[in-house]
């Protein structure tokens, strides 16, 4: 009777002997492999795919199930332990747990279009999570197509889902992406070329390559710099 009991989740387990996981992890997804991964647990915790009381897979296959080395869900789970969302025990494994849900002081949402993965992009988004995490946010990560048709929108209106803080959209030229927190009622923080002049918009910040890279130029010839060479920037907003 038992199992005849079972959920649709066991049983995708229990046919194909690996993790089913409620999300993809693309290598070709804006966001290093650690990052996704930690964010699809994240948000699949949040949504009560895994219960509190619940085991994760184990580390082999998050990593069979994710198509990745081991090292990858062995740093994504470090990164959940740190926020207070799981608990490995040995003997039992990577336990959910709820304490700390209700001791976050908010929820702060990462959105950046596919368009601008670029390295310097996930360095700041590293950046921001590490010190909103350490004030007490739980802090998520996701990539926006700004809502082109046929486009998958389903991480960022999986994040809606949950409450929200505060936005921050590292998007420079997705306004339908800006409409969407906007019509949901959800505060957020832009970071691009021009405001986009929405009342759900509490602050601008304005991303420019090209002024960031001739201030650079001035700082070499300053320092004594006398050859240069030109190359062009992956996703340039010219």
């Amino acid at each position: 009777m038992a199992g005849k009991n079972r959920t649709s989740k066991e049983d995708g387990r229990a046919r194909t002997g690996a993790a089913a996981l409620p999300f993809a992890v693309d290598r070709r997804k804006p966001g290093s492999l650690v990052d996704q991964l930690a964010d699809g647990l994240r948000q699949a915790i949040l949504s009560n795919f895994w219960k509190p009381g619940e085991a994760l897979p184990t580390l082999d296959r998050l990593a069979s199930a994710a198509g990745t080395s081991l090292r990858i869900p062995r740093e994504a789970v470090a990164r959940l332990k740190a926020e207070g969302l799981v608990d490995p025990r040995p003997g039992l494994g990577c336990m959910v747990t709820g304490a700390r849900r209700a001791r976050w002081r908010g929820h702060v949402l990462f959105v950046l279009h596919d368009a601008e993965g670029s390295y310097y992009a996930n360095v700041f988004a590293g950046v921001l999570q590490e010190r909103f995490v350490r004030a007490g946010y739980l802090f998520t990560r996701v990539s926006a197509s700004d809502g082109r048709a046929g486009a998958d929108r389903g991480a960022l209106d999986a994040a809606l889902s949950q409450s929200v803080t505060l936005a921050v959209l590292f998007c420079p030229g997705a306004p339908r992406t800006a409409r969407l927190l906007d019509s949901r009622g959800v505060p957020f923080v832009e970071i691009g070329r021009a405001p986009s002049g929405l009342r759900a918009s509490k602050g601008f910040v304005r991303f420019d390559r090209e002024a960031a890279l001739a201030d650079f130029a001035a700082h070499c010839r300053e320092r004594g710099a006398r050859t240069r060479a030109a190359c062009p920037l992956s996703g340039s907003n010219s």
